[in-house]
């Protein structure tokens, strides 16, 4: 073969290949497509506040909603409610109220439980919360009425609040929501009915889940409100309680740690997801967990990072759902946190590895720290980018 010929086969491979790479759209992990997440209807991946960003600010107070959503300018506020002894319902993780102290006894609550405190007589007026949450003295700043304790009620007018600032700024935007009903105590995992909070009634006579539709029904409509739940019995007792006709506004949901376990053989090999795959055809033997939905599209699959996979993400959107992963603690040891990394560089890794595995959206205790990696790893075109995905299903 000549010479001529020889540099004419290699720029002919040269070329082929570079066609072949084209055709298939070989990326970068960091560069992986954005889509249309038909449940907030806004591009991926979504970024949620976890408490308003427990890291960064006091947990599930004013001043960390304004700052997950007028600082940072996340796009979905996750918050944690609690029924107290005396029917209120409060925004907060808990149970336990560690790091609330007293205002005015300059004590702080310990280990008591919310769901045996009467919100009313000893939170509603006095409660703050201290940052760090590790932190046990008190200075004048840990006193500002920003880190009082808040209702469902109050933390819904600060929303609308936060958006009518917004629209004035110039800045408008929607701030979606991702209220997570927490439960009553339980034995063990079978036992007890951690729904029962919810099934009770407030000081006045009036019935929770009548209490609790009244305050989120008025704003179904002006932003997209996820209810979520942990525990398989509570979420099951919500979608129960909404589809009676009384509560007829339908809202979408998570799905249960009970429920994901169907999902298991989708997940990241890890020690829990082989514990999972090991008892979960003995849990389904006996109904312990319930099976695998039809369809995903009125469920958002909310689950850890660790177990995050290519091949999970392609199940939930093969059945029309979206997977959201938390980056902070699963409580598990061996399954600590992501966001809380101080080394920028391997945090940016992490963040891309759960992109790379096709998430839609991070739930985050420091969202000013993930948006600032977000925007570095975001392209020009997603800005512009728009699908019709949505418009199928």
């Amino acid at each position: 073969m000549t010479s001529q010929k020889r540099i004419f086969s290699l720029n002919f491979l040269f070329l082929l290949t570079a066609f072949l790479l084209s055709i298939f759209c070989i990326k970068d992990p960091a560069e992986a497509e954005s889509r249309t997440d038909c449940l907030f209807n806004i591009e991926t991946p979504i970024l949620f506040a976890h408490r308003g960003g427990a890291g960064e600010v006091p947990e599930s107070t004013k001043e960390a909603f304004r700052h997950a959503a007028i600082t940072v300018g996340v796009d979905v506020l996750e918050i944690d409610i609690q029924v107290s002894k005396d029917g209120e319902i409060v925004v907060w993780h808990g149970p336990e109220l560690e790091n609330v102290f007293d205002n005015e006894k300059n004590v702080f609550f310990g280990k008591r439980d919310i769901r045996e405190t009467n919100y009313a007589k000893d939170l509603k007026e006095n409660a703050r919360v201290i940052f760090p949450r590790e932190k046990r003295t008190i200075d004048a700043h840990d006193r500002v009425p920003e880190r009082k304790m808040m209702t469902l009620q109050e933390f819904i007018n600060l929303v609308i609040q936060m958006e009518k600032q917004l629209k004035e700024e110039g800045k408008p935007r929607t701030l979606h929501l991702n209220i997570e009903l927490k439960g009553g105590k339980k034995f063990l995992w079978l036992f007890g009915n951690p729904a029962a909070p919810w099934e009770g009634k407030d000081k006045n006579g009036k019935a929770v889940w009548d209490k609790l539709f009244g305050i989120i029904d008025p704003e179904a409509g002006n932003r997209t409100i996820i209810i979520a739940s942990n525990t398989y019995k509570v979420i099951k007792a919500f979608r129960d309680e909404n589809g009676k006709n009384t509560h007829p506004i339908k809202y979408k949901t998570n799905l249960s740690t009970e429920e994901q376990i169907s999902y298991r053989t989708y997940m990241r090999d890890n020690m829990i997801v082989k514990l999972a795959k090991a008892l979960g055809p003995i849990a389904g033997f006996f109904k312990i967990t319930p099976r695998q939905k039809d369809s995903l599209k009125d469920y958002a699959f909310q689950t850890s990072h660790a177990f995050a996979s290519k091949e999970l993400s392609q199940a939930v959107r093969d059945k029309g759902g979206h997977l959201y992963t938390f980056l902070t603690t699963l409580g598990v040891p061996g399954f600590g946190a992501i966001d809380d990394i101080e080394d920028e560089k391997r945090l940016k890794e992490l963040i891309e590895e759960q992109i790379e595995y096709g998430v839609d959206g991070l739930m985050t205790d420091y969202p000013e720290k993930v948006a600032k990696i977000l925007e570095k790893l975001k392209k020009p075109e997603d800005a512009s980018k728009t699908n019709h995905e949505c418009l199928k299903q």
